[in-house]
């Protein structure tokens, strides 16, 4: 039997009808924190004795083109998919609780044929098909999902939300949690339900009950099948099928993204592509590309920017490339290895301001020549690591980068050109010798562990050197926090060596310049500073340099072996001392390192 418009109770809707999520809409992305919580808050806090249902939300639905079965009508869930999804989890989780009682037989036979499968034993909801055969497996099904078996983020999401109600049901009696379950089956659930896509266009404005917010790629992709409706003619379906398959492929790739270490989201992405390929529009004081539907909104209104006046090939080929955008984004987010450019800006963290300019860039290099991608990416590290050295904003530039990618049409030469032309105008050069020399260089934290990165990747590239290069992911992806990289002082900061206290210059020929204890001249200096592990920094604890030598003698690092054969002093015994001149003499060589390389 068809479902009926409008109220509807949860038991109702399963009784004769299946679901399914069609590929063109996003998997599941409800988290525990506070989606879920706030899904069982208020069941939980919903009175039994209540004299109303409870208001589950919220869903829109089309009537899918193949129907398989005989007695069960088949809709595609276009909007309430994340509402459905989290049903279907919490019914198992509380089922697999009651079942371990064998008094609640009936009941879980009962709801398990009302909620989750037809008498026939057919599954009553369908995710994504992506995700679709995991949450057969590991969400209806009885398997246990390990993080090994999960690829995708949003399977993630699954197998989390089902550790999080198994979790949470724990408190819970078999008696309250037969009380929630008919809560559930009873609760009414307000139903659209449409004969096709194209109808279900008109039913596009968001219903955020207790939900994730709408984000912006939502909004717009509702926005732009809607014009569809509004501006197609007899093509009508085809266009919006057209569309569907644009944002399906789009969807699967942003699921990939977010799988990416130091990723940027959706609707930053939709951000820059905006900002690479649309015409730079301002509504007021802001930018077009930051309000991705009312520039599209724009366009469509605008006669030079439509072909023949067609809105819905605007909106077709605004689909397209959208989604090659986001493809695009992938693969420069793989294309990062090693201590390539990209990787680097990654380290740095200095990505965003580059990403227009590296999605246009890309895609032209992709086509033509790819190793000039390259190019570009190195004068892009060489722009955000001095202007990071430099102490300027990670925003620096911003405006000047995006307006390069939107001008963009082919040549290179220019756009690195303007980068170097860049660092000039913000007096960048001057700013980062001026850091290079400060006694607090320490103090920059992310900035100073790039540096000493790339100056042990330098070592490990010289001739001989048999050691590999140390990748991006190993300096920011580690989750193991012992395994984490970060900077260690060569003269510890917490030692209790008396030379610390000492008084000295850090230009020991310069009577202008005012003595100070070592510890406040030359302990954060960046000649005593090098590249460990957290775990290995802090085994060294305090210990003097002298009881640090048989450590950095067997380290895997090249910059701390180099600490014995180059830099440190001898005292009149033979013994390696680790001294003002030591530090002078690698600060020197450092600093030359960074001009020439940075």
């Amino acid at each position: 039997m068809p479902i009926s418009i409008g109220a509807n109770t949860v038991g109702g809707i399963f009784a004769t009808n299946c679901f399914r999520v069609p590929h063109y809409q996003r998997a599941y992305a409800w988290e525990s924190d506070p989606q879920l919580q706030d899904f069982l808050n208020d069941l939980v806090s919903h009175p039994t004795s209540a004299s109303r249902p409870y208001y589950l939300g919220t869903v829109l639905l089309t009537r899918s083109e193949s129907q398989p079965y005989a007695r069960l009508t088949q809709y595609d869930v276009v909007d309430g998919q994340q509402r459905l999804t989290t049903i279907s989890i919490f019914t198992r989780c509380l089922l697999d609780r009651l079942s371990k009682n064998p008094e609640q037989t009936e009941t879980v036979t009962e709801f398990t044929y009302g909620l989750l499968f037809s008498m026939g034993k057919l599954r009553l909801f369908r995710t994504v098909e992506e995700d679709d055969a995991f949450f057969e497996r590991f969400v209806t099904g009885d398997d246990h999902a390990t993080d090994s078996d999960c690829n995708s983020p949003s399977q993630h999401r699954l197998t989390s939300a089902k550790r999080f109600f198994d979790h949470q049901l724990e408190q819970f009696s078999d008696a309250r949690l037969v009380e929630l379950l008919n809560t559930l089956f009873n609760s009414t659930i307000l139903i659209y339900a449409v004969d096709s896509p194209i109808e279900a266009t008109q039913i596009f404005e968001f219903q955020n009950d207790r939900g994730k917010r709408l984000t912006n790629l939502e909004a717009l992709k509702s926005f732009l099948m809607h014009g569809l409706y509004l501006h197609s003619d007899e093509n009508t379906e085809n266009n919006l099928r057209y569309v569907q398959q644009q944002f399906a492929r789009l969807y699967r790739t942003a699921e990939a993204i977010e799988g990416e270490p130091l990723a940027p989201g959706e609707d930053q992405l939709l951000g820059y592509y905006c900002a690479a390929y649309l015409p730079p529009v301002f509504f007021g004081d802001e930018e077009g590309w930051r309000k991705p539907k009312e520039l599209v909104r724009h366009l469509l209104q605008t006669p030079k920017y439509l072909k023949n006046g067609d809105r819905s090939e605007l909106i077709k080929r605004f689909s397209a490339e959208l989604a090659d955008a986001f493809g695009d984004a992938l693969q420069i987010l793989r294309s990062r290895a090693g201590a390539n450019p990209v990787a680097s800006l990654s380290v740095l963290g200095r990505t965003a301001i580059f990403w227009p300019l590296l999605i246009k860039t890309w895609r032209h290099s992709q086509l033509h020549r790819p190793s000039e991608f390259s190019r570009v990416t190195a004068e892009m590290e060489r722009f955000a690591s001095a202007s990071s050295l430099a102490g300027v904003r990670a925003d620096t530039g911003e405006s000047a980068v995006r307006r390069l990618a939107n001008e963009f049409s082919g040549n290179l030469d220019a756009v690195i050109a303007e980068l170097v032309a860049m660092r000039a105008k913000h007096r960048i050069p001057d700013r980062v010798l001026a850091t290079i020399d400060d006694r607090e260089f320490y103090q920059l934290g992310r900035t100073a562990r790039y540096v000493l990165w790339k100056y042990e990747n330098h070592l490990r590239s010289l001739p001989g050197c048999r050691e590999q290069l140390l990748s991006w992911k190993e300096l920011v992806q580690s989750s193991n926090t012992a395994e984490q990289y970060g900077v260690d002082h060569i003269t510890p900061q917490d030692s209790s060596d008396a030379m610390l206290d000492a008084m000295t210059r850090w230009d020991p020929t310069s009577l202008d310049e005012v003595e100070g204890p070592f510890r406040d001249v030359f302990l954060h200096r960046l000649g005593n500073l090098v590249l460990d592990t957290r775990s290995t920094g802090a085994a060294k604890g305090k210990k003097s340099f002298s009881d640090r030598v048989a450590n950095y003698s067997k380290s895997t690092f090249v910059s701390q072996n180099e600490l014995l054969t180059k830099y440190a002093s001898k005292s009149v015994d033979g013994d390696l001392l680790w001294d003002a001149d030591s530090i002078r003499t690698r600060h020197k060589d450092l600093k030359q390192f960074i001009t020439q390389h940075l």
